[in-house]
């Protein structure tokens, strides 16, 4: 019996990460996702914990495959925020 490996419903990495910073325009700073042999990292930085927990959920429903650890920061500053996202575009 073959098992099947879980897949992105996006083409790659980069697709996913871009749909995320867009959804949550420009509130996740530095976001990434770093693929491992066994599953997912997210990294990044935000403001609060609600919006870390939105981001992993946002993953979570994108793909299959697991996150084994969710790094994003939480405790950034709201005007660095705007600062960063504006310098991004």
């Amino acid at each position: 019996m073959i098992s099947e490996s879980p897949q992105f419903h996006f083409d790659n990495l980069h697709d996913m990460e871009t749909r995320i910073r867009v959804e949550f325009s420009g509130r996740i700073l530095n976001f990434f996702i770093e693929q491992m042999y066994d599953g997912l990292l997210l990294h990044g930085q935000t403001n609060t914990y609600h919006r870390k927990q939105q981001v992993q959920h946002a993953v979570m429903e994108a793909t299959e495959i697991p996150i084994r650890a969710n790094n994003i920061v939480v405790g950034c500053r709201e005007d660095s925020d705007a600062k960063i996202a504006h310098t991004e575009r």
